[in-house]
């Protein structure tokens, strides 16, 4: 019967709830960083050496402009935002891509009703921008 009580009493107690609640938040943003977001930052770190090794033509305009410029600060991160930008709407190509060649592929069998496609296809876009622009940040 003791043990009995000091369970209820623990559970009872707001600050180890408090604890048992923060820990499971850990757990899950640990193993949402782990499983989804770590190889979202991979690819977006890819993408983005290419997009520095072969600059986009507003890029390479804005750094034919740095010796003509005042504040390279300025400019230097004006050409990463774009840079930035670029990476990831390659990324946003990829990703539409890969859904319309999936979608061609189930032609035949998927999708009878076109209401269920685009609401899930727009929670999916939004979730994959969520994470991609979590991806960015630094």
């Amino acid at each position: 019967m003791n043990e009995l009580t000091e369970i209820t009493k623990s559970i009872s107690d707001p600050q180890n709830l408090k604890n048992d609640m923060a820990e499971a938040v850990a757990l899950v943003s640990k193993h949402f960083r782990q499983k989804y977001l770590a190889p979202v930052k991979g690819v977006y770190a890819q993408r983005r050496a290419d997009c520095i090794e072969k600059p986009s033509p507003q890029v390479a305009l804005l750094q034919a402009c740095r010796p003509f410029v005042k504040n390279t600060d300025m400019l230097d991160r004006v050409i990463d935002g774009v840079t930035s930008c670029n990476a990831a709407a390659r990324m946003w190509n990829e990703y539409r891509g890969k859904r319309s060649e999936n979608r061609e592929r189930q032609n035949d069998v998927v999708y009878t009703d076109h209401d269920t496609e685009s609401k899930s296809g727009n929670s999916n876009d939004i979730m994959f921008m969520l994470v991609m622009l979590m991806a960015m940040k630094r």
